[in-house]
């Protein structure tokens, strides 16, 4: 049975920051309001470095979508996906194939919502879903509407889980991940980032996780022993789990300025065989 997620609430909420806009607004993008600026502000009170931080994950998904393009994967779902502005999932692997389908995945009401806004805009709806849904419920994502009209799951599928997991604990992401491995054909791909504590100083790692224990979410940075164990089952794509300003680089586009290197991030792809 195909399903469908509850009504959406009519408009935006102006008064309240919405992680979403704000990461938006990290990436350098103009879907935000000046309440998510304020709280934006208010984050780099306490850490300086999360524009930064972002952007070096925005790249290490276009450098995976973009090897996932170009080894066929031709229809990616985006779970936690935010807004698709700023050289998102779509833009990138529809440069390397425009008939490429997305399906972006998102628990956030408001940033479902203007997300449908402007893949309309750009007048994507063909190619382009966006779905209200959260990660640890993946059979709500697997069976929505969306998911069936733009995903052929006999096909190989690329899964992208950026900044996600780190939110959850095992107990949570371990049937997630189980889910969706036994829903996807051989030769999909997952490419994840993940925040860690390695390399990093007690006091920004404290500093890190305080800030977002003020919020609904609180992150979890993990080692990279305990990285590992996410990708149980699946084949790692060279090189591994690495700092991803060492998985392949050359795979940024030409002319791409180069975030600066965290050292926050581990990232790495893994293909179901």
């Amino acid at each position: 049975m195909v399903s469908a997620e509850p009504a959406l609430p009519e408009a935006h909420d102006p008064s309240q920051p919405s992680v979403a806009r704000m990461y938006d607004y990290y990436l350098g993008g103009t879907h935000n309001f000046a309440i998510d600026r304020a709280a934006v502000s208010a984050v780099e009170s306490a850490l300086p470095e999360i524009r930064p931080i972002a952007l070096e994950n925005r790249a290490f998904l276009r450098r995976t979508v973009r090897w996932m393009a170009k080894q066929g994967i031709a229809q990616f779902i985006d779970i936690g996906s935010g807004l698709p502005t700023a050289s998102n999932t779509h833009d990138v692997a529809q440069q390397l194939n425009p008939a490429a389908t997305v399906v972006y995945v998102d628990i956030d009401p408001t940033a479902v919502r203007q997300a449908r806004e402007i893949i309309a805009a750009q007048r994507q709806q063909a190619r382009v879903g966006v779905v209200r849904a959260s990660a640890l419920h993946p059979g709500d994502i697997l069976a929505h509407s969306e998911t069936a009209r733009l995903i052929d799951f006999r096909r190989p599928v690329g899964v992208v889980m950026m900044a996600l997991v780190h939110f959850f604990l095992p107990a949570q992401y371990e049937p997630m991940f189980a889910a969706m491995r036994n829903a996807l054909a051989p030769g999909s791909y997952f490419a994840m980032t993940h925040g860690t504590r390695d390399g990093r100083s007690v006091d920004v790692v404290e500093r890190t996780e305080r800030v977002y224990a003020m919020t609904p979410t609180p992150l979890y940075l993990r080692s990279k022993a305990e990285i590992g164990p996410i990708f149980q089952g699946l084949e790692m794509v060279e090189p591994g789990i690495v700092k991803v300003d060492k998985w392949k680089m050359d795979e940024a586009e030409e002319g791409e300025c180069q975030p600066e290197v965290t050292g926050i991030w581990y990232g790495g792809v893994g293909k179901v065989v």
